[in-house]
């Protein structure tokens, strides 16, 4: 029962972060992920990494076309940039797969790691990512809701 509670709030908040700021579901499950099947079952060691980057894959795989088809119904996003898009990440997710089945744990351990050192760096150097803005200026959050109705 302990392990139930564990997993559910840790998936709110990797929801949470997700939602909140674009991205953060990855950082946060693939290392539970890992850490849960490398303590709760010693047979899984080898294969913990692995598992735990393609749940977090088909999670973001499911969101994403969720996400893109409410926005392709609601008229807000430019098709004609955003599909072509699809074969390169097509073609990157089998090049992804085919690499982490030929790649060592522990090398993956490390490129996870690198990945996330990269990705704060870019955050905080980014123009504009990190921006304050006027208190009286307010955000519209119109269209966000529109993608959960």
């Amino acid at each position: 029962m302990e392990s139930i509670l564990i997993i559910c709030l840790v998936g709110l908040m990797s929801g949470f972060t997700t939602v909140l700021f674009g991205f953060g579901g990855g950082f946060i499950m693939v290392p539970f992920i890992y850490h849960f099947l490398w303590f709760s079952d010693p047979s899984l060691h080898q294969e913990s990494m692995l598992i735990a980057i393609a749940t977090s894959s088909s999670i973001m795989m499911m969101s994403s076309v969720f996400a893109t088809y409410k926005n392709y119904q609601l008229k807000i996003m430019n098709v004609s940039m955003i599909f072509p898009l699809f074969y390169y990440i097509g073609i990157g997710a089998l090049v992804g797969s085919f690499l982490s089945t030929i790649i060592l744990d522990q090398i993956l351990k490390l490129l996870f790691v690198l990945y996330l050192i990269v990705t704060i760096i870019d955050c905080l150097f980014r123009k504009g990512f990190i921006e304050i803005q006027p208190l009286n200026q307010k955000t519209n959050h119109s269209s966000f809701l529109k993608v959960f109705s």
